[in-house]
């Protein structure tokens, strides 16, 4: 990364950072559905919550840096573009990005659907 601005730099560590918080929320929170699968006593669930807890949380304050990373790439956006390479990055993340919550949206959508659905039967 010699050849990167500090503005480059910048958003390609964010965009790490981002990265390695959703694999290793995703990672943790298999780990212990998986190990908590396999308990038949509670003794032995602490570890498997704790890892639970913490991917969960990881997961949970993932959506605040993706907001953060985004509005770091509208800003310096100029110096970004300068590489060809981080300039495609910032494409690539701001697609995704938009992906993602057109996807939520959709979730949430649907499962107000099936909330409307249950609480109020047809019929």
């Amino acid at each position: 990364m010699p050849s990167l601005n500090p503005y480059q730099k910048g958003f390609v560590v964010r965009v790490a950072i981002l990265a390695a918080l959703v694999l290793i929320g995703i990672v943790l929170a298999m780990l212990a559905k998986s190990g908590m699968a396999g308990l038949e006593t509670n003794s032995g669930t602490n570890g498997f919550s704790l890892l639970n807890m913490i991917g969960v949380i990881m997961l949970v304050v993932e959506p605040w840096i993706a907001i953060a990373t985004l509005l770091y790439g509208r800003r310096y956006e100029a110096e970004i573009r300068e590489h060809p390479g981080v300039s495609r990055l910032l494409t690539v993340y701001r697609i995704l990005f938009w992906l993602q919550v057109v996807i939520l949206l959709l979730a949430a959508l649907f499962f107000a659907g099936m909330l409307v659905l249950f609480t109020h039967p047809v019929g």
